[in-house]
């Protein structure tokens, strides 16, 4: 992929790699691979609840992560709203 990614197809390739079984790599259109590697996981508090994130590391060729990211923080089936609070 020419130039940065954004941080939304980022998440959908890790979401990607999760629903696949996490496959040693993952075939770029319409030349390249990417690979993803679980770094660890961090207990954050909101509202006073906990909520795990699992930390993930994106590299390959021809795959730049936007604005330099190595890492992105990764909650399935929950996002935030303004506000901060968790929503399903």
């Amino acid at each position: 992929m020419s130039g940065y990614v954004p941080l939304a197809i980022e998440m959908m390739l890790v979401r990607y790699w999760l629903t696949h079984g996490q496959p040693k790599s993952i075939q770029l259109l319409p030349v390249g691979e990417a690979f993803v590697e679980l770094r660890g996981k961090d207990t954050v508090t909101i509202s006073g609840k906990s909520i795990v994130l699992s930390r993930y590391h994106l590299s390959g060729k021809n795959w730049r992560g936007g604005w330099g990211r190595a890492n992105a923080l990764v909650r399935l089936g929950q996002s935030f709203g303004g506000g901060g609070e968790p929503r399903q």
